[in-house]
């Protein structure tokens, strides 16, 4: 319930420039994504916020930067 997306746009772009989970979820309320599923090359996450908008989102293994988001906020 703590899942915010008011700061969405900030983080499209930042995603562009190269973005960690951490500084990642920092742009979300802080809140970590629940693992969704594990590769050897990247990591998937979800979080849902209380009104039901979600984002998905994909995180190198390596670099542990995100490589791309997807989902649907109102």
């Amino acid at each position: 319930k703590n899942v915010d997306f008011s700061r969405y746009d900030e983080l499209k772009i930042k995603i562009k420039e190269g973005i960690s989970y951490d500084e990642f979820i920092s742009y979300i309320g802080g809140v970590d994504g629940v693992m969704i599923e594990k590769s050897s090359i990247t990591t998937k996450y979800i979080w849902v916020s209380s009104t039901g908008d979600y984002l998905r989102g994909s995180f190198s293994n390596n670099s542990r930067n995100c490589t791309f988001i997807y989902g649907r906020i109102s």
